[in-house]
């Protein structure tokens, strides 16, 4: 389709978060209907696969993000001509930083005071400051804990036993699936040292957290 339009989508950065994955799989779900183009503020520790898409990096410092808003106004970038020109190139700009679709909200927005939106370093302030009447603020100033399961607490824990069962030389080799020597060995010895932390390439909670499942899934099977 050579009457294709032309598609912007601004989203700051490729590295993390859900919005930022949402903006690839758009572009690439509107690939036969638009020409797009992903407009990002800096192209460092792009962590989505970009392959084959128009990728447009202004490459701000990263001294100058921390004046972007939530609206990530263009007057707010340090290249505000060069964003508005990209911007004209295209029939239509999409934002994937923000759901805001609401023009009253929007324009709201804009007429609060910088210093309320990015506050010491604080992009939630106003978020914060309401929430302190709901929320006790030790459980908002508390640093920020990932989103994983303790796995390495449950496996050396209340399933342990089960585990210890499923990685037994005895039914391992009922199974006739595992090495029976190496995997049992394996677990026995995770079930001793446990994860070693980050950064030390002794973590195998994941690993054997697989077997386990897969153990269940297999006894599931065999009792139908």
């Amino acid at each position: 389709m050579n009457d294709k339009k032309n598609l912007l989508l601004i989203v700051p950065m490729l590295h993390q978060g859900g919005f930022e994955r949402v903006c690839v799989q758009t572009a690439r779900l509107l690939e036969p209907y638009y020409h797009v183009s992903i407009l990002i503020f800096s192209a460092k520790d792009i962590n989505y696969d970009v392959t084959g898409l128009d990728v447009i990096d202004i490459n701000l410092p990263g001294g100058k993000t921390g004046k972007m808003t939530g609206l990530r106004c263009s007057t707010d970038v340090e290249n505000p001509a060069q964003v508005r020109l990209f911007c004209r190139k295209s029939d239509q700009v999409l934002s994937c930083s923000k759901e805001i679709m609401d023009t009253a909200v929007m324009e709201y927005s804009f007429r609060i005071p910088h210093q309320f939106k990015y506050y010491r370093g604080d992009k939630k302030h106003i978020l914060k400051d309401i929430a302190y009447d709901y929320v006790p603020r030790e459980l908002l100033e508390r640093p920020k804990v990932g989103f994983g399961v303790p796995l390495d607490k449950w496996l050396r824990g209340p399933l342990r036993a089960r585990l210890m069962d499923y990685s037994s030389t005895d039914y391992l080799r009922r199974q006739h699936i595992f090495n029976t020597a190496y995997v049992s060995k394996f677990v026995n010895d995770y079930l001793v040292t446990g994860d070693a932390g980050p950064a030390t390439g002794a973590n195998f909670s994941k690993v054997v957290w697989a077997f386990f499942v897969f153990q269940q899934w297999y006894e599931y099977e065999q009792c139908k």
